[in-house]
């Protein structure tokens, strides 16, 4: 991780990391399996206007994405952000709707002792099209940020979104014609409660 990352972590409170392969195969299978077996009601408690399908991923099923849980290039920038050693305590997969333009509103992340990463599993980089939307340095002030201050974070298959766990984000816009999913992987640090 270079000086130059860290100080943009330090003062946006997320970092992009460009993709650097595709995304496994059998990834993208079996999220579709766990999508479909959920069924048309596949994360009700979660959904907004953007977003068809959402999935927790049940521990049995975290081997099968440890390739991108644990992956090095991920595990320098977390550990950075929560300051120690840290454990994954949550996975969630989320597809968001084509044609979906509707904003949720911003909302604060988890809190301190927690990072989340977003791997992009498709391309998010048509025009208009955003994985997520953050306020960057939200993280700092402790407040509320007005919704002008957001702004899109997109990027090619593969790439991930490192965000500290202050920051205020919500999930972006997809006005294309397909299916956008990503993969949230969220890592607590040890000692620290779960935050669910």
């Amino acid at each position: 991780m270079t000086a130059d990352e860290q100080r943009f972590l330090d003062e946006s409170g997320y970092l992009v990391i460009q993709a650097r392969g595709e995304i496994p195969r059998t990834v993208l299978v079996r999220l579709e399996a766990l999508f479909e077996g959920a069924g048309e009601n596949a994360g009700h408690a979660l959904r907004s206007d953007a977003c068809e399908r959402n999935a927790n991923i049940a521990p049995v099923d975290f081997d099968l994405f440890a390739e991108l849980a644990s992956a090095a290039q991920i595990g320098a920038r977390v550990g950075y952000v929560l300051g120690g050693e840290y454990a994954l305590a949550a996975l969630k997969a989320r597809s968001s709707n084509p044609f979906a333009l509707a904003l949720d509103p911003l909302r604060p992340g988890p809190g301190p002792a927690v990072c989340r990463v977003l791997w992009l599993l498709d391309d998010f980089t048509e025009e208009g099209v955003g994985a997520l939307r953050v306020a960057p340095g939200s993280h700092l002030s402790g407040q509320s940020p007005a919704e002008a201050a957001a702004i899109t974070v997109s990027g090619a298959a593969g790439s991930a979104v490192v965000l500290d766990g202050r920051l205020w984000s919500a999930a972006g816009a997809n006005p294309g014609r397909r299916h956008l999913r990503t993969l949230r992987c969220e890592y607590l640090r040890r000692g620290a409660r779960d935050s669910g």
